[in-house]
């Protein structure tokens, strides 16, 4: 099973805050059946055109609410909700809380990710909140 979670090609829009990147970006590897994970909408977390390239074949997941954006930019995403697990392949994903320096203003999420005995988080954007304990405690280490 293929994964990527806030896969990444087209920097320009960050340009105006981060400079020209120093070297070119190289292309993401999307063969048929690529899956892909979205924290939140921010370009620097969402490349629309390779989402779109990656949704031809395989699933989108996002939190709940980001899912009208994607519609909107043509995307058919797999929505869930906090705590919804569901299965890509052998894995499992589940999205749970993630909050950055603005709080709540902004939905994202963070994506644990089990397979094959492991199990990883994938934070996205986010800061130490109170939300670490609950998330622990319903996934483990």
């Amino acid at each position: 099973t293929r994964l990527l979670i806030d896969p990444l090609e087209n920097v320009a829009p960050l340009a105006p805050v981060m400079g020209p990147p120093h070297r070119p970006v190289d292309p993401v590897d999307t063969p048929p059946g690529t899956h892909a994970l979205i924290t939140h909408l921010h370009p620097d977390h969402y490349d629309h055109d390779l989402i779109a390239r990656i949704a031809a074949t395989g699933t989108i997941g996002c939190h709940t609410p980001s899912a009208a954006g994607l519609h909107e930019a043509g995307i058919t995403p797999v929505a869930q909700d906090l705590g919804q697990s569901r299965r890509i392949g052998k894995l499992t994903v589940t999205p749970v809380t993630s909050l950055d320096w603005r709080g709540n203003d902004c939905d994202q999420v963070a994506w644990v990710v089990e397979g094959a005995g492991r199990r990883i988080i994938h934070c996205g954007d986010t800061q130490w909140h109170g939300s670490w304990w609950q998330i622990a405690r319903d996934h483990g280490p």
